[in-house]
């Protein structure tokens, strides 16, 4: 990187004066979020050791909401970085001439780098056949899909009540909390019961 260049990079700090205060008010936000965390846990622990079925289930219900909320920021977050990743900063960076910028403020080097990914999207049988003509047999490997898998193994305990050989297979089951939205009487407090459907 050429000295000139090197100062203008320095000097023009792209904008990152005024996102120092930013950042520190992110880092506080992450801070206060996990302390949120912590709280919603130990209410959590509480509202167990209480035994209110209603308290629980309600508390159960706001977490999902703020999870799925949280959800949806990191994966904006992550849409927001890997597009600087793949697009905008491999492009700013091969306009500016460079091959390798270095930014003392943060004691960070960048550089565009080329990563590959292959999947098979022909007939897997000819795409193996082909590997192996090609000298690339130690490619392939069997695979069978855990979802699938659990899946037949579930139908076949639920219809003939036979689980596959623990020799073989780790089969379990487990149990979790299900929700569906429902519009509550007029007037209706407390729980309920009700029905699966």
């Amino acid at each position: 990187m050429t000295s000139g260049a090197a100062g203008t990079l320095n000097r023009q700090r792209y904008g990152t004066d005024a996102m120092s205060k930013k950042k520190k008010d992110a880092v506080q936000v992450l801070t206060d979020l996990n302390e949120l965390i912590d709280e919603a846990e130990g209410a959590v622990n509480t509202v167990v050791k209480s035994g209110d079925l209603a308290k629980l289930l309600v508390v159960y219900f706001r977490y999902t909401e703020f999870y799925s909320a949280l959800d949806a920021l990191r994966k904006r977050a992550y849409h927001i970085g890997d597009g600087m990743s793949k697009a905008s900063v491999p492009e700013a960076i091969e306009k500016s001439g460079m091959d390798l910028v270095r930014v003392p403020e943060v004691a960070r080097s960048f550089y565009p780098t080329i990563k590959y990914t292959a999947s098979i999207v022909g007939d897997k049988g000819e795409a193996f056949e082909w590997l192996r003509k090609d000298g690339a047999e130690e490619l392939i490997t069997e695979t069978v899909n855990a979802g699938t898998l659990s899946a037949y193994f579930k139908e076949k305990m639920l219809n003939e009540g036979t689980e596959p050989p623990e020799e073989l297979f780790k089969f379990s089951s487990y149990t979790v909390t299900g929700m569906s939205k429902y519009t509550p009487k007029k007037g209706e407090k407390g729980i309920s019961r009700g029905k699966k459907k």
